[in-house]
């Protein structure tokens, strides 16, 4: 018995589509025990079993089918593929059986059933390609049951895809282009892609349930666009520095210690609004604040440990709420965070509040002690009354009681009164004697007289009259400030 492997041969009819049939033909040549050709005086039925095997001795047939087969001196010609299961043994696809490492050996064997006596014949014939079938080993394109081209070569590229258009393009200069997405499947925690680079490896896979895992053992990672993401951040026990590689002196550091700290290295600090910018420079002498807006609006408190220097300040300025300042301008310039000092009443934080009453007064420091805050008294003028004066007297004499007081009289003539120690001279008028000279001369004993003095005014009383008691004054309002 002779056989041989042939392609392209007749067979049954069937629906066309772009796969190749999974048929092969098989001719052959049978004769009996003593060689006489089988159906030699007419064509003849007889059952045969076909098997294919991997080995040419013994082992179990991959593939293996039954037909009826007709033979005519000897002759046959089946299809196989086209008959019938035999038992349990394997009877799938018939290219299935030319799959594997070791699909250059496959054997064919033939069983005839002759007088009720299966019989395979020996030996094994080894099937062997036919010429055109060495094209196969140098395959220019794989095409798909759809006639879609699969695999194929296309200038200095090879292409793959699974549809009409293929999707994996690996030029011969090296690299791979891949339109849609490449999927790795790992059966655990591990690289789904690793990308070697001399001694140098990167990686793309999972570390564990909680990371995605991208390392590469070389010094960095150089990305050439923006980096758009959806979620967070975040640094892996490591500061998060933010800056450029050309510019190592100027960059973003967020700490990992647990100091809760931000350092800004850098000797410029720019906010660019729309059309404003805020901008913080350093330089040998001071740290500046500058920006091209008509304010800068804090909405609390700054409290400053050292002193403040300013052209001016525009506002409530350095006053706190409650303050008072004089004020030489017109009131009717005052802002609404100023208010006079005239008993004017306002409301903050819905309470309605007065101001104190300064006009026309002096301000004196209150002593808490007698809780005199807030205490108004004192007058512009003083009445001076009897009370207000000290009690006192006048005395005096006319003369210091030592003398012997002397003095002259006018008159015409003198003469004495009286006798002895008793007598006293007298004036009066005439001529007595040639010394009579109408003054009575240097005679007589010591002696003072008592005397009172006259009130300030003809009614002799004392007067109660009101005076000014303010000093030389210029004049400026009191002003507080209410919010």
């Amino acid at each position: 018995m002779v056989g041989v492997f042939a392609l392209g041969l007749p067979g049954l009819a069937r629906g066309a589509d772009a796969n190749p049939p999974e048929r092969m033909t098989y001719q052959g040549y049978l004769v009996d025990g003593n060689g006489a050709p089988l159906g030699n005086l007419a064509p003849a039925n007889y059952d045969v079993i076909f098997r294919i095997y991997a080995v040419k001795q013994g082992g179990a047939a991959i593939w293996a089918e039954q037909q009826t087969v007709t033979v005519d001196k000897g002759y046959f010609s089946v299809v196989l593929g086209e008959g019938s299961q035999y038992g349990s043994e394997l009877h799938g696809n018939l290219s299935a059986a030319f799959d594997g490492a070791d699909a250059s050996d496959r054997f064919i064997g033939i069983t005839v059933e002759i007088g009720d006596v299966a019989t395979e014949i020996e030996p094994r014939l080894r099937l062997v390609s036919s010429p055109y079938a060495y094209t196969a080993s140098q395959a220019r394109r794989l095409t798909d049951g759809s006639g879609n081209s699969n695999f194929f070569k296309e200038g200095a590229s090879l292409r793959l895809g699974a549809g009409s258009t293929p999707t994996l393009t690996l030029p011969e200069a090296g690299g791979a282009s891949l339109v849609g997405k490449l999927t790795a499947d790992l059966p655990s925690w591990g690289s789904g892609l690793q990308i070697d680079n001399g001694a140098y490896t990167t990686t793309l896979g999972s570390s564990n349930s909680s990371f995605f895992n991208f390392s590469t053992t070389l010094p960095a990672f150089y990305l050439n666009k923006k980096i758009t993401v959806a979620g967070d951040i975040l640094s892996y026990n490591t500061d998060t520095i933010l800056g450029p590689s050309n510019n190592t002196d100027t960059y973003l550091k967020v700490h990992h210690d647990g100091s809760d700290k931000i350092t800004a290295q850098a000797d410029e600090f720019l906010v660019q609004g729309d059309s404003k910018y805020l901008q913080m420079k350093f330089t040998s002498t001071a740290a500046e604040l500058r920006t091209d807006a008509s304010s800068i609006y804090m909405n609390k408190p700054l409290e400053v440990k050292e002193e403040v220097t300013a052209s001016s300040f525009v506002g409530h300025g350095t006053i706190p709420i409650g303050g008072i300042i004089m004020w030489s301008g017109a009131t009717t310039t005052l802002g609404s965070e100023w208010a006079l000092c005239d008993g004017t009443s306002y409301t903050r934080g819905g309470v309605t509040l007065q101001t104190p009453n300064l006009v026309d007064k002096f301000v004196r420091g209150a002593t808490l002690a007698t809780n005199s805050l807030n205490q108004e008294g004192g007058a512009n003028t003083v009445d001076l009354e009897a009370k207000n004066l000290p009690p006192h007297k006048h005395t005096g004499n006319t003369g210091n009681g030592a003398e012997d007081g002397d003095h002259w009289h006018n008159g015409n003539n003198w003469g004495w009164s009286g006798s002895g120690s008793g007598s006293k001279k007298f004036i009066y008028s005439g001529y007595v004697g040639a010394n009579a000279d109408g003054r009575i001369g240097p005679y007589g004993s010591a002696h003072q007289h008592a005397f009172t003095t006259d009130n300030n005014d003809s009614q002799n009383t004392l007067k109660s009259e009101d005076f000014n008691v303010v000093p030389e004054y210029f004049a400026l309002a009191y002003i507080m400030r209410i919010e």
